[in-house]
């Protein structure tokens, strides 16, 4: 079996349905998957990635932003790292308005008992962990 590592260019023309001509190909290797004959892993830093694309370029807001990243973290065929992560991550990114790796850092660091240590004024709106300046 052929294990495939998505670029986020792939992601966001699954998401925006934009180019006919690669969602095809896309749907072909998700059909592979689908069948087991292939498998889709999605990094941890594409997400990232993804959500800058959508909000920067083409101008996505948050809340579509975050119900999008969902649908792919919520994709029971493709693998992403710290899926369970994420998906928490995001509610954080749409409730308090903070950047996805913020969000992310915050919710490692409360499942480890660490503190985030940071300059970001993000970390302010998150009220159960402090924020400490060096």
């Amino acid at each position: 079996m052929i294990t495939y590592l998505v670029d986020a260019n792939v992601l966001l023309r699954y998401l925006l349905h934009d180019n006919s001509a690669q969602l095809k190909v896309i749907y072909q290797h998700l059909a592979k998957v689908k069948e087991g004959k292939a498998k889709i892993v999605v990094l941890s830093e594409v997400i990232p990635e993804v959500e800058y694309v959508l909000r920067k370029v083409y101008k996505v807001v948050r809340a579509e932003i975050a119900d999008k990243l969902m649908s792919i973290l919520k994709t029971t065929y493709l693998d992403v790292e710290k899926k369970k992560e994420w998906l928490e991550a995001l509610v954080y990114y749409t409730k308090y308005n903070i950047d996805p790796v913020d969000a992310l850092l915050f919710i490692q660091a409360k499942e480890r008992g660490l503190v985030v240590l940071s300059f970001d004024e993000d970390f302010k709106k998150l009220k159960r962990y402090e924020r400490r300046n060096i």
